[in-house]
């Protein structure tokens, strides 16, 4: 199933970590991302990992060495968020709804292939992206069978 997030307001600490993970992410304007802190600073966790992952080194700079806050509407132009919305509780169900629709079977292969592509040898990737095509086939000619 596909993980829909929501952000109100700040989103920081395990919120942040959480929303890193969503497949779909919706914010309200002027929301912020908080890099996650701790006694030293900002903490080096998994957070700082998806942020740097997701948007590379340059774009994660200030956030992850000095703890600056990402607004709503930068972290909606370098795609950490998918839609800002005024009332995302009320316009929830309606977007949730066409990303389940849209998902289809195979999506947790998906988000691994594509999780996985940044740090896999395109010799390593060949082999699982065409087992998942061979995945897809065998379900396609199995639903044409039927």
């Amino acid at each position: 199933m596909p993980v829909v997030a929501v952000v109100t307001g700040d989103c920081g600490g395990v919120a942040l970590e959480a929303l890193l993970t969503a497949d779909f992410r919706i914010a309200e304007p002027g929301s912020r991302l908080l890099p996650p802190t701790g006694p030293g600073g900002v903490w080096p966790g998994m957070a700082l990992y998806r942020l740097t992952n997701q948007l590379g080194v340059a774009a994660t700079r200030r956030a992850v060495l000095f703890g600056a806050s990402v607004p709503a509407e930068q972290a909606l132009q370098w795609n950490l968020l998918d839609l800002l919305v005024d009332d995302p509780g009320s316009e929830l169900p309606d977007e949730a709804a066409a990303v389940l629709a849209a998902a289809g079977p195979g999506l947790a292969v998906r988000r691994q292939l594509m999780l996985d592509a940044t740090t896999t040898s395109f010799e390593e990737a060949l082999g699982r992206h065409l087992a998942a095509c061979d995945r897809v086939l065998r379900r396609t000619d199995a639903g044409a069978a039927s």
